[in-house]
């Protein structure tokens, strides 16, 4: 249980990686809150996007891994 949670997080920060291009952050300065704020909002509409995010709270909510697959 603890492999898949970790697969899935290792994924979702691949998929995270690969979609911050979209935003530009670059701008504000590194040791800022905005920035820190801009990259999390980042993250976020990855997960949103690669759907990990909703798997993710069923795999939470789910007692037993047949309960997650169905």
């Amino acid at each position: 249980m603890k492999k898949l949670v970790t697969c899935i997080f290792v994924f979702s920060f691949f998929f995270a990686i690969n979609s911050i291009a979209k935003n530009n952050c670059s701008e504000l300065d590194k040791l800022s809150k905005k920035y820190a704020k801009c990259i999390k909002n980042k993250i976020d509409d990855s997960l949103k996007e690669t759907g990990v995010k909703k798997k993710y709270k069923k795999l939470k909510k789910s007692k037993t891994l047949v309960e997650f697959f169905n």
